[in-house]
């Protein structure tokens, strides 16, 4: 008895704790006819509203049960319309939205899922039309992460050697850099990082490599003519960046990079979501 008292116990934490981790479960296309349905027409107010990045983006109709009753692609589009169907009274099961029932709407646009709320509430009437002819309210429901890096730290330190590397306009520019807090960073060929520098809205701009300090036994820099690689913090994604000169370290040394650099998006390891998935 204690023996299966602690199992439902062990259990019950163990769901509760992966509840956080759980990945979306995005609602799939409806597939169906019943043979009565009901047109809400989407306008161009209301699908420039849903800001759409995915091609394969589509907006889903739900029922109060969370049943999915309709669905339309809507990538790249300018007005369409979705049907929503009604309850096939002939079945036992329900298949369709009932009389007068409240209908929500959700978009699932790449690996997000948002809770979209019409400028007109739906609720079903068969063979109806409702024109949608404003801006949609949208809210992130949740968000698929399977993925996670781990990016270098900025640098903050000073050893009193250091290595000037200059970053002009061709090579700042061939970043393509998006987020306000991104950074450069170099690092040994141990991994150490030793110098950084912020690059949001830079047309030009210089980065100190810190030299080891021989007078501590920690390595806490480069060492004379160690090769410096670098990467790209830019929001949450992760670059390696090939400058278009090699850098090796030199103290109070100069180099001068000007052209564009190269970029390789680093693949970060998948993690997989043991125990339960279901929130």
């Amino acid at each position: 008895m204690k023996n299966a008292l602690f199992y439902s116990l062990f259990v019950s934490i163990f769901c509760v704790s992966f509840q956080v981790s759980a990945q979306c479960e995005f609602p799939e296309t409806y597939e169906g006819n019943t043979g009565s349905n009901m047109t809400v027409m989407l306008t161009e107010s209301l699908l420039t509203s849903l800001e759409i990045t995915d091609e394969n983006a589509y907006l889903v109709a739900l029922n109060q049960d969370g049943l999915v009753v309709g669905s339309v692609a809507v990538f790249g589009l300018t007005q369409t319309t979705l049907a929503v169907w009604g309850d096939d009274t002939q079945t036992p099961d329900t298949d369709g939205a009932a009389a007068n029932e409240s209908i929500s709407f959700q978009l699932v646009n790449g690996t997000e899922l948002l809770d979209v709320s019409m400028p007109v509430p739906v609720a079903f009437v068969a063979n109806g039309l409702l024109v949608q002819p404003a801006a949609a309210t949208l809210l992130l429901n949740c968000e698929v992460v399977v993925e996670s890096c781990d990016l270098p730290p900025f640098f903050e330190g000073n050893t009193g050697s250091n290595m000037t590397i200059m970053l002009t306009e061709p090579l700042i520019t061939s970043l393509e850099i998006t987020d306000e807090n991104a950074y450069l960073v170099a690092l040994s060929q141990d991994g150490l990082v030793v110098g950084s520098s912020n690059l949001f809205g830079l047309t030009q701009t210089t980065l100190a490599i810190w030299g080891n300090d021989a007078n501590t036994s920690e390595t806490d820099g480069a060492v004379a003519n160690e090769a410096v690689s670098f990467q790209l913090v830019n929001g949450t994604d992760l670059y390696d960046v090939v400058m278009p000169a090699a850098v090796n370290f030199v103290g109070n040394g100069l180099s001068v990079q000007t052209a564009e650099a190269q970029l390789t998006l680093v693949e970060c390891e998948s993690s997989t979501i043991l125990g339960c998935t279901d929130a």
